[in-house]
């Protein structure tokens, strides 16, 4: 698979079905299917029909119908031709279809009308991407495995009802129920990213409470457990770092983790390494402390790399962390 770099997202569906003419000894009527692409940054946008398609060919399109669109990574080579060459459409084509076929024959099944865990996938990848806009193409690319249309749409509508994010919607009006038809330029809000976070709080005095170092972020406490309670003198105790240097080091461990990431524990790292790289950015000490402590053993390295031997060897010794 091409790298992010050297890649291009591309959403493939079937616009629409039709009859071909029967030919003899065809044991089943033949369809020709009418299938659409657009590259997320618009610059690949075609449309593709096929020839007359019976049995396995016809199954893979009935079953892209069924789906809504997918999404394939390809070269920027291929995408660089793909709206005038009709070998490079096809070979975009076939890449989505044997995607999609992946998808189904990995066990995928159709979700209930509403997922709340789903739902929590997504609002954790779009918090990780803040505060640049998503799209659904880029939601369904990172989702394993990739949802329907209405799975997803549902989810999202979900999210924004409850506050979670916005973006431009666009809802359809045939059925009266108002469905949520594409969501555009996604955003996570900050109740949101709020939601994401464990349920450690600074209370009105300034004092941090009932710190977890394990839990829903994942690999971030796996190397530390148990509840402390720190209050305001613990949080002034602590050496300043190189604030600048500090954000520019989570800002990079927060683009290191989102290349990999892809499960909704990898995008809650991402999130909460995000929100340590805000904290430091507003050189917020107590705030930066509540969220390296969500993050764990695994904020050290960081630290360290930034410079800040100072607040490594404090948290060393009130946490018992060690940097490996």
């Amino acid at each position: 698979m091409p790298s992010e770099q050297d890649a291009v997202l591309i959403a493939v569906w079937v616009e629409k079905e039709g009859e071909a003419p029967w030919f003899a000894g065809v044991p089943e009527q033949p369809s020709v299917y009418h299938l659409r692409c657009v590259s997320s940054s618009q610059e690949v946008n075609f449309r593709f029909q096929t020839g007359n398609l019976i049995a396995e060919a016809k199954r893979k399109c009935a079953l892209l119908m069924g789906h809504g669109f997918t999404v394939v990574r390809v070269s920027k080579h291929i995408a660089s031709f793909a709206n005038s060459d009709g070998n490079s459409q096809h070979n975009l084509i076939q890449a989505a279809m044997n995607h999609l076929v992946a998808v189904y024959e990995q066990g995928k099944e159709t979700m209930a009308d509403y997922d709340e865990t789903f739902a929590r996938e997504v609002l954790a990848f779009v918090a990780s991407r803040h505060p640049n806009r998503v799209q659904m193409m880029e939601i369904k690319e990172a989702t394993k495995p990739e949802p329907t249309d209405g799975e997803l749409l549902v989810a999202l509508d979900a999210l924004a009802i409850d506050g979670y994010i916005e973006g431009h919607a666009l809802r359809e009006s045939s059925s009266g129920k108002s469905k949520l038809a594409a969501m555009a330029n996604i955003l996570s809000t900050k109740l949101g990213r709020e939601f994401l976070r464990p349920a450690n709080k600074i209370n009105e005095a300034g004092s941090i409470s009932n710190l977890h170092f394990h839990g829903p972020v994942g690999a971030v406490g796996h190397q530390s457990t148990g509840n402390v309670t720190v209050n305001q003198q613990w949080v002034t105790a602590a050496p300043d770092p190189d604030w600048h240097v500090v954000a520019q080091a989570f800002k990079e461990a927060v683009a290191d983790k989102a290349k990999v990431a892809s499960s909704s524990e990898d995008f809650l790292v991402v999130s909460a390494l995000a929100k340590a790289q805000e904290e430091a950015t507003q050189k917020n000490k107590a705030g930066f402390l509540d969220a390296v402590s969500k993050l764990g053993q695994s904020a050290v390295p960081i630290l360290a790399r930034a410079g800040a031997h100072g607040l490594v060897s404090y948290l060393e010794q009130h946490f018992n962390w060690k940097l490996t």
